[in-house]
């Protein structure tokens, strides 16, 4: 559906499943990656079953608790059935092969609880990483951002500045034009008042050579 485009609605409720299932899983995880190991013997799957259970018994979810009872009754199931003679338990007890079972079991639980304490640590550094990345990443955007309205003001500025100047300019023309214009006309009024004094003086000398 995400592939696709649709958007996902999630309660609250589903989203309390779902980080109830993730944490349920996560001893698993851990679990598994320790007994995939080279090393791994019946002593160190003895603790690591011990840290399960001891893991889901604390979270006191429904999933956990399925789960705690499932892998019950699978270690059941898998377990050696087989009783050991009285005797050959009082000699392996004597010979101290319980002690050494109960101190793999808690050497391995502490192991892996270490391995799930630096695991939450990673999480939680990746995500103030992600936050810090985060806050940068808008801190960059909002002075960009700041730096393109600056460039827009000064942008608009500048046309501003450079159409006042062209309009003065354009004002400038026009008045020398208008004011050429009125010498022109001036100096066109002032000849013909030249010509008309002129056949006015010639009009009268006329007028006088034909009385003579």
């Amino acid at each position: 559906m995400i592939d696709a485009g649709h958007t996902l609605d999630i309660t609250d409720r589903e989203f309390d499943v779902i980080a109830a299932i993730a944490s349920s899983l996560q001893p698993v995880k851990l679990a598994v990656e320790r007994l995939s190991r080279r090393d791994s013997t019946l002593l160190s799957a003895e603790g690591v079953f011990r840290f399960i259970l001891d893991k889901l018994s604390r979270q006191n979810t429904f999933f956990s608790a399925e789960m705690e009872q499932a892998v019950q009754r699978r270690l059941e199931q898998r377990r050696n059935k087989y009783q050991w003679p009285r005797s050959e338990r009082r000699v392996r007890r004597e010979c101290g092969v319980k002690r050494e079972i109960e101190e793999g079991e808690l050497s391995e639980e502490a192991e892996l609880n270490e391995e799930a304490e630096l695991s939450e640590e990673a999480e939680l550094s990746e995500e103030a990483e992600l936050s810090e990345d985060a806050e940068l990443s808008e801190e960059a955007e909002l002075s960009e951002e700041a730096e393109l309205s600056e460039d827009a003001e000064l942008s608009e500025e500048a046309e501003l500045s450079e159409e006042a100047e062209l309009s003065e300019e354009a004002e400038l023309n026009e008045e020398t034009e208008l004011s050429e214009e009125a010498e022109l006309s001036e100096e066109a009024e002032l000849n013909e008042e030249t010509e008309l004094s002129e056949e006015a003086e010639l009009s009268e000398e006329a007028e006088r050579s034909d009385k003579c």
